[in-house]
């Protein structure tokens, strides 16, 4: 087999959040020679086809489906950077109000700038009427605290209540890393965003 084939496969494996150059050569001579590897592989793509994101909160749903977030109760909408933070709250039985997902945080050094994240959804789904809160579940980091901002900035002229998650979380963790109770504790007792964000 071509050697230029692999080292490619072995390149878009490592493209994957978490796989070490190792890692990824492991997978791709598993993938090489099982078949029922490779089945799965397949059934993974298909799968990734039939899914798109909500244009309007950003979870990901079957293509041409009704979205199971927007069917939620929608009076109060948790922000969170992606969908391992959404996971990491769902864990904890403590929301059960809607989701919006921002696609990531401001990171100007990552080229990631606010016209970036899925914002403008979040303060359209505002204005249209209904919402009583807005938690910002984002992490305690310099990316995290400029996204706050940017957000409390948005957000502002609509005159909804604004809180974020409680300070429990340790400075620099995602919520995706931590246990349940510390995530449900934080939730419960969120507090009220202000200008004054380093409160």
């Amino acid at each position: 087999m071509d050697h230029g084939i692999i080292r490619q496969l072995v390149r878009s494996l490592r493209a994957l959040p978490g796989v070490s150059q190792r890692q990824a050569e492991k997978i791709a001579f598993t993938l090489l020679q099982d078949t029922a590897a490779r089945a799965a592989l397949d059934e993974l793509v298909a799968t990734l086809s039939l899914t798109d994101p909500c244009p309007r909160c950003g979870w990901f749903t079957e293509k041409s489906a009704s979205c199971p977030n927007c069917g939620r109760e929608h009076s109060v909408i948790c922000v969170v950077e992606n969908f391992s933070d959404l996971l990491g709250i769902e864990r904890t039985g403590q929301f059960t109000g809607s989701y919006h997902l921002l696609g990531g945080l401001i990171a100007p050094l990552e080229g990631i700038l606010p016209e970036d994240l899925n914002a403008e959804p979040l303060k359209e789904r505002v204005e249209a009427g209904g919402i009583a809160e807005v938690i910002l579940a984002l992490p305690a980091t310099i990316e995290g605290e400029a996204t706050i901002h940017y957000l409390h900035e948005l957000l502002a002229p609509t005159r909804v209540t604004l809180t974020r998650i409680a300070r429990g979380i340790p400075s620099g963790s995602k919520v995706e890393y931590l246990d349940r109770k510390t995530v449900g504790n934080a939730i419960a007792e969120r507090v009220k965003v202000s200008s004054g964000l380093s409160e």
